[in-house]
């Protein structure tokens, strides 16, 4: 297959960009969405009691924060050289492979920090959505 042409790979770029762009939007529409769920989630089970919530939705509440703690964790370890162990932190966080953790990493410093934080924010909500809901405690 022959190389694109300047005339070809400019429109490309241009949609490339584009489509970047869009992606970042989404990724902050969903982040706020999620934020949103969980704020609600919380007020309904404040007003009408821990066993309101169906484990699904439990489980949902329970699984946010900010991110900020985890990437000032991930930040000082990659000042700190320590790139092995930040990608163990990122591969926890999002249930993702090595490889993936270990790419992530070696672009940490090139995402701003709203960037980081959504992605720890999405990680972990993708993570907890993937995995199965553990029934709820009973006592007896």
């Amino acid at each position: 297959m022959a190389p694109l042409t300047p005339l070809l790979a400019t429109p490309l770029l241009a949609q490339l960009s584009e489509t970047r762009a869009r992606l970042q939007q989404f990724e902050r529409a969903l982040t706020m969405t999620f934020g949103l769920l969980h704020d609600l989630l919380e007020r309904l089970e404040s007003k009408l009691g821990p066993g309101f919530l169906s484990p699904e939705l439990a489980r949902l509440a329970e699984g946010t924060s900010s991110g900020r703690e985890e990437v000032a964790e991930i930040d000082a370890l990659i000042k700190q050289g320590q790139q092995p162990k930040a990608a163990r932190l990122v591969r926890e966080l999002g249930g993702i492979t090595w490889d993936e953790a270990l790419a992530l990493i070696a672009r940490w410093h090139s995402y701003t920090v709203e960037q980081r934080l959504r992605w720890v924010q999405l990680a972990r909500w993708l993570k907890m959505m993937s995995s199965p809901a553990t029934p709820p405690r009973t006592e007896e």
